[in-house]
């Protein structure tokens, strides 16, 4: 799922080209075969989390050529608490606080405190914060997730891109100009490809009028 949602989020035409090549293929559920074969040569959970995603890719209606960026949105919800068993460290919980509370006084502490914790840990509550802010459908004005995720890559520079796509993923519709605005001095090549495509997306699109424009300004300079 996770997978698919970063590939789907990062494709202007809201295409999956990983679904559309196990539909291509010939299929194993619809002419036919008996379901049950694959599952008895699955051994392995890699072998059986394959064979079902395949089966499920199967399953009409064809989802190759349609967009799936409105899907993505509206399961984004769905997200939250996928690691709710998972305990997080007091020092990680403090930070956390501090990233999500708006505040810009707790923001500032919280990214000094960033400069000294591991990058895995960084991971970790960027991925909570991620996850929250996938469930936010109100974001003309910058969500306190965001603000705080804007504060981790401050530090940890690796997770840039994942912050575009997250970003991107939106409907372009819902998004404030925050959007392009708060991306400055990214450090990293594969964030700035992906939010020069982003940039192209908005510019391309007219029922945003103000990140239409903004993104055009950005793409001349």
């Amino acid at each position: 799922y996770s997978a698919i949602v970063e590939e789907v989020s990062t494709t202007p035409n809201g295409l999956s080209e990983t679904i559309g090549a196990v539909e291509n293929e010939k299929a194993e559920v619809n002419d036919g075969t008996d379901q049950g074969s694959k599952q008895k040569i699955a051994h392995s959970n890699e072998e059986k989390a394959k064979a079902d995603f395949e089966m499920w890719a199967k399953i009409e209606p064809s989802l190759s050529k349609i967009n799936l960026h409105p899907y993505i949105f509206i399961s984004r919800e769905k997200a939250i608490g996928f690691d709710s068993e998972i305990e997080m460290a007091a020092h990680l919980q403090e930070i956390l606080s501090k990233l999500s509370s708006g505040s810009n006084i707790a923001l500032q502490q919280a990214e000094k405190a960033l400069e000294s914790i591991s990058f895995a840990d960084a991971s970790e509550l960027f991925k909570t914060l991620e996850n929250e802010s996938r469930a936010i459908a109100d974001v003309k004005t910058e969500p306190n997730t965001i603000k705080g995720l804007f504060r981790i890559i401050a530090k940890h520079p690796g997770l840039e891109k994942r912050l575009v796509n997250l970003v991107s993923s939106y409907p372009t519709q819902s998004l404030g100009v925050w959007a392009i605005s708060q991306f400055t001095g990214l450090r990293t090549q594969p964030a700035i490809d992906a939010f020069n495509n982003f940039l192209i997306s908005c510019s391309q699109q007219t029922e945003n009028k103000p990140l239409n424009a903004l993104a055009e300004q950005q793409l001349k300079k």
